[in-house]
C-alpha cells in the first residue's frame, strides 16, 4: 500500500544551482519558484521566515546577505536594487505598474 502525500505540506528546498565561480546562478533557478507561487504551488517552507525588529547593517553577515539578494534580483530581473532604510532592498522600477505587478508577485511568493 502506497501512503497518501500531503499536498499541502511544504515543498522541500530545491537543489541549488552554482556558476562556473562558485556563486549560485540565480538567473537559472529562480524563476521556477516564482512561478510556482503564482500558480498556487505548495508553500516552500513551514515557518515564515522574519527580519529582526534592528538587524544590524554594520555586521559582516547582513553585508553578504543583502549583497547577495540584489545579486539575485538583477540576475534574474535585470532590475537595479540597493540597500534602503534597515532591513528594506529597494529595487528600481521602470513604472508604477511594474512597481505594482512586482510587489504582487513578492506577496505571493
Amino acid at each position: 500500500m502506497t501512503a497518501e502525500v500531503d499536498k499541502r505540506a511544504p515543498m522541500p528546498a530545491a537543489p541549488m544551482k552554482y556558476a562556473p565561480d562558485g556563486s549560485v546562478d540565480w538567473g537559472n533557478m529562480w524563476d521556477t519558484f516564482c512561478v510556482l507561487a503564482k500558480d498556487g504551488g505548495p508553500p516552500h517552507r513551514d515557518i515564515l521566515l522574519v527580519a529582526p525588529d534592528a538587524p544590524d547593517v554594520e555586521s559582516d553577515g547582513y553585508t553578504r546577505a543583502t549583497r547577495e539578494i540584489i545579486r539575485g534580483i538583477y540576475e534574474v530581473s535585470g532590475l537595479t536594487a540597493r540597500p534602503a532604510e534597515s532591513g528594506w532592498i529597494a529595487v528600481e522600477c521602470k513604472s508604477p505598474g511594474m512597481a505594482h505587478w512586482l510587489r504582487e508577485a513578492i506577496e505571493q511568493e
